[in-house]
């Protein structure tokens, strides 16, 4: 049975095409204050404050799941990474994402889910979770986005600002999740090894 911040998830999910849309109509429109770009800012603003509310009230109502563990980051991972491709393409108005942002947050994500993965099939463990720096990446990013989104409102050295802060927290939070992963990838071949029972048994979890 699906807890209300799951369904508040999957909600997040099923706007992102909607988002996606809203930002495509801005394509070849001379005006830069086209009704869809504000479109696309409010949409993005509900997904942002839902990806709290979800988290709140899971908390609250003791709710939280193994299927809102993964839809969550997933959630973000999906709009985000929707998000910077389609800011850094060149019919978005001046000054959009340069190319190398978009390349950096997909690159972290890749890495990070490539790394759940083999850890998780090599172990057949695994203890994951937002770090408080990957949480803190994810609101920068998508500070980001929001500054992109309203270019025509900001100041541009502001705009920019925001992409190499989101760089910096996009390389070390990444480096953090190595870090983390491949102890635990350490820890669980070790423990493995000592086993009795070989090699390939999991390690005991109390």
């Amino acid at each position: 049975m699906l807890t209300w911040p799951n369904r508040i998830t999957l909600a997040r999910i099923c706007l992102i095409p909607l988002f996606v849309m809203a930002i495509l109509q801005v394509h070849g429109q001379a005006d830069s204050e086209s009704v869809f770009r504000y479109l696309a800012f409010g949409l993005f603003m509900l997904m942002a404050v839902t990806d709290a509310v979800d988290g709140i009230l899971a908390r609250a109502r003791g709710e939280k799941s193994f299927l809102g563990r993964i839809l969550d980051p997933l959630a973000d991972k999906f709009l985000l990474t929707t998000a910077c491709v389609l800011l850094s393409c060149d019919f978005w108005p001046q000054p959009r994402l340069p190319n190398w942002v978009p390349v950096l947050v997909i690159s972290r994500d890749v890495i990070i889910v490539v790394g759940v993965a083999v850890i998780f099939l090599m172990t057949g463990a695994l203890k994951a979770g937002p770090t408080l720096i990957g949480k803190i990446t994810t609101v920068v990013q998508m500070v980001t986005v929001l500054l992109a989104l309203l270019n025509n409102w900001f100041p541009v050295w502001l705009v920019k600002a925001s992409w190499w802060i989101t760089v910096v927290f996009t390389c070390v939070s990444g480096l953090q999740y190595v870090y983390i992963g491949s102890r635990q990838f350490n820890y669980a071949g070790a423990a493995a090894t000592a086993s009795p029972k070989g090699p390939g048994t999991p390690p005991a979890q109390s």
